[in-house]
């Protein structure tokens, strides 16, 4: 029989990322009904309604891979509480990002980064305290690599949508953007207005 106390660990482990999770996804509810429909999508974009379903399952592996790691170290490692409360606030700042303001490019390097710290520091950190651990936090990188793509790929269709004018040029070529159409777009705030 399990532990009262340990079962509130676990689940409560699991269900900070949750939260957080459902907390950056806020900022997407709008956008998706509004902005995101009229963004050029490649032709291997899932359905919208996969996202949610893949992100829960990927929240709920990482806060019990925390909850292993924790366990055993009691978090006296302080890099690891480090790297992986960075990793949930580079996440949930995503959203935001790409769904509230439209700024694929600063989201491209939101995730970038979230990829990096997971694959390269996150996972054998973990791994290196429980090897369970760190296989539970694989799927996430293979998914962040997926929507690592799935970013790059709709500012490529989408140059307009940037928050830095030279990205435009960085991804299509020397002379700007090529293409696109004019389209009514909800009003955007430029970085220098926050």
């Amino acid at each position: 029989m399990l532990d009262p106390q340990a079962l509130f660990s676990v689940s409560l482990s699991i269900a900070f990322p949750v939260l957080l999770g459902f907390a950056g996804a806020r900022f997407t509810l709008n956008s998706v009904r509004d902005w995101y429909p009229s963004v050029k999508k490649p032709s291997w974009v899932p359905p919208n309604v996969l996202f949610p379903i893949a992100w829960t399952l990927l929240y709920a592996s990482m806060g019990l891979a925390a909850h292993r790691v924790a366990s055993l170290t009691g978090w006296l490692s302080r890099e690891l509480l480090v790297y992986y409360a960075g990793s949930l606030l580079l996440n949930v700042s995503w959203s935001p990002i790409f769904f509230g303001f439209g700024w694929m490019d600063v989201a491209l390097v939101v995730i970038f980064t979230l990829w990096a710290v997971v694959a390269g520091v996150l996972i054998p950190a973990f791994a290196r305290v429980d090897p369970t651990a760190g296989a539970l936090l694989v799927p996430y990188a293979c998914f962040l690599t997926f929507a690592m793509a799935l970013n790059t790929r709709l500012l490529m269709l989408n140059p307009r949508e940037v928050a830095w004018k030279g990205t435009s040029r960085l991804l299509v070529g020397r002379l700007g953007v090529k293409g696109g159409t004019k389209r009514k777009t909800p009003p955007r705030m430029a970085p220098q207005e926050l």
